[in-house]
């Protein structure tokens, strides 16, 4: 990378950094959904899975559905009745 960086990538991580800012927008300290807490209510704690890691073996190949489609199409018209032999 270059001494100077380049506003394409500097712009993005400004926003990111900017949506993580810890400003009070108004949410309880300990409510974590944003919606401000009323006097004598409490938000119940949200439910965590906690997995531990292993190792799996996972296939080079990946399989997906979808539609190919070309960039450009040529629809052919012959004056002449028969069979294309090569297309160059």
């Amino acid at each position: 990378m270059t001494a100077r960086t380049r506003p394409t990538v500097l712009f993005p991580l400004l926003l990111a950094l900017a949506a993580c800012g810890g400003g009070d927008d108004g949410a309880a300290a300990g409510d974590a959904g944003g919606a401000p807490a009323t006097e004598g209510t409490a938000t119940p704690p949200t439910a965590v899975r906690v997995e531990t890691p292993r190792v799996e073996i996972v296939p080079d190949t990946l399989e997906v559905t979808g539609h190919l489609v070309a960039e450009s199409e040529t629809a052919l018209a012959f004056k002449v009745p028969g069979y294309v032999d090569e297309l160059r």
